[in-house]
């Protein structure tokens, strides 16, 4: 009995009892698998569901003048420099022991 498990994540159409895939798949004609079907949620009930989190005070969102806010090339390479000054550790090897390996 082989035990091996594939994972494997798809769209399909739902057509008149039917389930019919976006795309190809892999799978031999007759090859039994078993599906978990989670529905696409449309806009409308995306933005529903954020309006009612912010309502409750569960979520906030950032401040207007912090979306899509860039620090220039310049001074991401003036603060490595100074970053780097400070220890003998390159800053990837800060953001590891910050963040953690995984």
């Amino acid at each position: 009995m082989n035990s091996q498990v594939l994972l494997n994540t798809f769209q399909a159409i739902y057509d008149d009892g039917i389930l019919r895939p976006l795309k190809p798949l892999n799978f031999q004609k007759g090859h039994i698998i078993r599906m978990q079907i989670i529905s696409e949620s449309t806009d409308s009930e995306i933005m529903q569901t954020l309006q009612f989190l912010k309502d409750k005070n569960i979520i906030k969102p950032p401040p207007q003048n912090s979306i899509n806010r860039r620090i220039p090339i310049e001074r991401r390479q003036r603060l490595s420099k100074i970053l780097g000054a400070a220890s003998n550790n390159k800053l990837s090897e800060h953001v590891i022991e910050d963040r953690g390996i995984y």
